[in-house]
Formats: C-alpha cells, sequence, structure tokens
C-alpha cells in the first residue's frame, strides 16, 4: 500500500510502442488460463512496455507515448516479480530475469540505503531473492540480504515492535510491514537462517497483535487503527506471510474477504495512481494459499475480458479498456500477475484417472516409486516398465480447481508428498501416508497441454516445482523441489 505517498514517484515515463500485433480487444470469450492465451497476453504487454535498449538491458517503461524514462524503485522492483511470474510458467527465458537485475541496479546502484521508504526496500528484496533462486546468482542474494537488513535496522521499533514506512519515524503500514515479513522469509529460505523466520514470524505477531487483520472477517487493513479502510496489496502480502509461517486458516480468511469485498472486477483504483499494481499483487499472493482458485480464474478471466485492442486491461477489471488512451504499465500489469500465478485447470486432466509422468530431459523414464515401496519410499526416475510405482491416481482436490492429489499405485493409502513440508530448494520427495496436508497436494501447471506436458507445484511451497535432480538421467536419479527455471527436468509429460 503505498496510498501514502507523493504520486511525484510515478514518473511520467514513457515506452517506445513496439510493433503491432493482433487486435485483440472483443475476441470471444477465450479462458485467460491456457499457456497460448497466457503467452499473447504478455506479448500484448511487453510490445507495449517494453524496451529492449539497443540490445543492453531492456527495461519496461512507465507509459505509453514516451520514449526513455524508467520506472520507479519499487515498480520496477514488482516488474523484477513480474517478469520472474513469466519465467515460472515457462514464457520467458531465465536470462529475462537476470537482464531485469542488472537493469535495475544501473539505474538504482548496488546499496539502496539512500531509498528511505522501507517498503521500497522489502520489494526489492523479495524480486532480488527470488531471482536468486531462478538465476543462482549469489550476487543477487547479497542484495536481497543487505536491503532488507538495511529496513529492519532503521525500520524496526525495537520497543514496540512494528516497522515504519519511512526510515525510523511516522507511520508504521501494513504495506511495509506484512512485505517485509515476506521478505525475511524468503532470505530465511535462501540463507537457511533462522533469525530472518524470527523476523518474519514477529512481523506477523505485531500485525496481529495491533489489529491489522480481523479474524472474523478476513480483513486486512492499512495499518493499526479502528475504521481504517483495506486495499488488495495489503492482503494479498499479508496471506502469502501468514500461509509461510502456517496459518494457512488466516491465508484462506483473507481469500474469502477480497471475492466477498470486491469480486472479480478487483479493488477500483484510478489510472496512473501508486496503487495501480495492487491488485496483481494480491493475486499473486492469494494464488500461493490454492485457496478458492476458481474464484481468482474467475477474476483473471474478467480483467481478459476487459482488454483493449492492443490486448491490454488496464487497473480497473470492471470494464473495457479504451483504445488510443497513452496507458501506464503499471496499472496494466494487474493482469499479467494474475495470470501468471494463478493456476490453470488442466483441460486434458481427467480426476481420478491414472497417468504415468515421463520427465522431459530424460525420455523413457518415469518418475517412480524407489521398489515400488510404501510409505517413506524416495521418488526416482526409472527406465519405463509399466509397474505400479511409476503409475499414479490423480485425484483432484474438492474446490481447488487445477489442484490434485497424486496416488501411487504400489501403496494406495499413500499420496506424492514433498517431505517434512520442506519449502527450501532440493527437499527430496516421496510417498507418505495420506493426510491432505499442502505437502501433499499439487498445482498441475499447463505447459503445453497439446502434448500433455505439465509443471508440479507443491502447494506448501509455490515457488517451487517437481525436479529431476541435478538435470540427471540415470536410472535412481533422484527427485526434489526446485526453484521453477523453466527447465526440461522440471516438465512432465502425463501419459
Amino acid at each position: 500500500m503505498k496510498h501514502s505517498k507523493s504520486l511525484s514517484m510515478l514518473r511520467t515515463a514513457g515506452c517506445v510502442l513496439l510493433s503491432a500485433i493482433l487486435i485483440l480487444g472483443g475476441m470471444g470469450t477465450a479462458s485467460a488460463f491456457d499457456k497460448p492465451t497466457r503467452a499473447l497476453a504478455y506479448t500484448s504487454f511487453k510490445n507495449a512496455f517494453y524496451n529492449a535498449n539497443g540490445g543492453g538491458p531492456g527495461f519496461f517503461i512507465n507509459q505509453q507515448g514516451h520514449t526513455t524514462q524508467q520506472m520507479s524503485f519499487w515498480t520496477m522492483s514488482e516488474m523484477i516479480e513480474v517478469t520472474e511470474d513469466t519465467v515460472g510458467v515457462g514464457i520467458e527465458p531465465i536470462a529475462m530475469v537476470n537482464s531485469s537485475c542488472i537493469n535495475f541496479t544501473n539505474n538504482n546502484n548496488n546499496w539502496w540505503s539512500w531509498n528511505l521508504f522501507n517498503d521500497d526496500l522489502a520489494w526489492a528484496s523479495m524480486a532480488f531473492s527470488r531471482a536468486y533462486a531462478m538465476t543462482g546468482n549469489t550476487t543477487w542474494r547479497t542484495l536481497a540480504k543487505n536491503a532488507a537488513d538495511d529496513a529492519w535496522n532503521r525500520g524496526w521499533d525495537t520497543a514496540n515492535g512494528g516497522m515504519y514506512q519511512r526510515d525510523h519515524s511516522g507511520s508504521k503500514a501494513t504495506c511495509a510491514n506484512a512485505p517485509a515479513g515476506d521478505a525475511f522469509f524468503m532470505l530465511y529460505q535462501s540463507l537457511g537462517d533462522s533469525n530472518y523466520r524470527t523476523k518474519a514470524q514477529q512481523e506477523l505477531n505485531w500485525m496481529n497483535a495491533n489489529g491489522v487483520y480481523d479474524p472474523a472477517s478476513g480483513k486486512v487493513i492499512v495499518g493499526p487503527g479502528a475504521g481504517n479502510p483495506s486495499h488488495s496489496y495489503d492482503c494479498g502480502t499479508y496471506a502469502t506471510l501468514a500461509l509461510w509461517l502456517g496459518d494457512s486458516t488466516a491465508a484462506n480468511k483473507v481469500g474469502d474477504f477480497v471475492q466477498s469485498q470486491w469480486g472479480t472486477s478487483m479493488q477500483s483504483f484510478g489510472q496512473g495512481s501508486d496503487a495501480g499494481g495492487f491488485n496483481g499483487i494480491c493475486l499473486r499472493g492469494l494464488a500461493r494459499t490454492g485457496h478458492n482458485i476458481a474464484f481468482l480464474q474467475a477474476a483473471c478471466d474478467k480483467a481478459w475480458s476487459c482488454r483493449n485492442n492492443s490486448g491490454l486491461t488496464s487497473v480497473n477489471f470492471g470494464s473495457r479498456t479504451a483504445d488510443g488512451t497513452q496507458l501506464w504499465s503499471w496499472d496494466c500489469s494487474d493482469m499479467i500477475a494474475g495470470m501468471m500465478c494463478v493456476p490453470a485447470a488442466p483441460a486434458s486432466i481427467t480426476s481420478g484417472q491414472i497417468y504415468q509422468l515421463e520427465p522431459q530431459n530424460a525420455l523413457g523414464k518415469r518418475l517412480d516409486v524407489t521398489a515400488g515401496g510404501g510409505a517413506g519410499s524416495k521418488m526416482e526416475i526409472y527406465t519405463s516398465n509399466n509397474g505400479n510405482g511409476q503409475k499414479f491416481r490423480i485425484n483432484a482436490m474438492s474446490g481447488q480447481s487445477g489442484v490434485y492429489q497424486l496416488v501411487p499405485q504400489c501403496s494406495t493409502t499413500s499420496c506424492l508428498d514433498v517431505v517434512g513440508s520442506g519449502i527450501n530448494t532440493g527437499t527430496l520427495v516421496d510417498i507418505w501416508n495420506n493426510t491432505s496436508s499442502f505437502n501433499q497436494q499439487w498445482i498441475i501447471i499447463p505447459v503445453d497441454e497439446a502434448n500433455h506436458v505439465y509443471m508440479l507445484e507443491p502447494l506448501n511451497a509455490t515457488n517451487l516445482r517437481l525436479d529431476v535432480v541435478g538435470n540427471g538421467t540415470a536410472n535412481g536419479t533422484g527427485v526434489d523441489v526446485w526453484t521453477s527455471n523453466n527447465g526440461s527436468n522440471q516438465k512432465w509429460i502425463l501419459h
């Protein structure tokens, strides 16, 4: 939530409109949830707002009709996250993440303490933590750590708790505390330093103790104080933090509030304001919970139905976006973030059917329960043998479109399971007694439905994917969860 900031942060930057593409406005009722439509929406966005910069690191710009000026610090951070979202569903290559981060540092240097807004530092930290997880570039992790440390050291009230939005005084807005909590938890994931998890928990505890979250309604308000309003941005970032720290009840309740409060049109904001990207941030956060996916899909479909002739939907999902106007990239990012993050219900998967999963990096192999064992047996890949340890009944979770359990036919009381509900890259995958817990629920993401290619995302760690360890191809190579990187060892052909 940035409403307390000066709108001078929204620069009057613009874009070089690249080549015109298809005339998209008024096209039927195509779903937003297949890969071609996702790709088309992103291509429309990129054509309108991306400057390739003559072979240097490209950048997204603020507004159509201008040529050079770039986005602000925090909106540029969020645009890195949007880029990471596109990589996660296989539309952009990982190189685009590195390019975006290089452009950011070219514009903002490598030490960001000059920016007095702690929420800005939190967003940069999140974007660069995800960049490290995707690319393995430790420079991005160092920058993420430095940003979060700066925000904590100057912004956390050591006497009374809570993080100030600006420097070390003023309001303790939710827009600083929830993203900071998210950023700390991401550093805990990447560094394994439990002090960052403790800081994330302190953020959540402070918000709960000061009435930011209402457990009765699921409402998340902009900061402590009776009668304060709610913004979709805060709902998404709070739900993410609650989920990661184990309070799925609160995370799901927030999603219910968003649906009842704003519906599929989402929250309405004026064009060109600092609130332009709030709904995309909300949709990303709620998608991580895996709760009420059908509503989130409907919101994205609503946004897609409002696109103009250039394939762009601005900040308002409630009406068609006008043609011939100079739109803001920040406003139009909402639909893109939502469409990249909200899972699709795979059209070609039938709940209750038995499938075999073939890793695209090792054709001829199958996802295999080691020795066809029972609960606790680790997963591997092994040459196709039509055994029950290579057959999985895929069952849809009730009320969660696109979310499934995978039941091995060698142990039908077990499910495909992330060991110990792990959330870190490299956590192994096994089968375990069915508990219906998040680490046994998988979002199946279409990559190429025509050829039955999918990625599998564990609901307990929705930035990770089912992954063949080390891109291995030999029999007995293990299977883990790893940060989404669009690799062939994270893509599975369902037979």
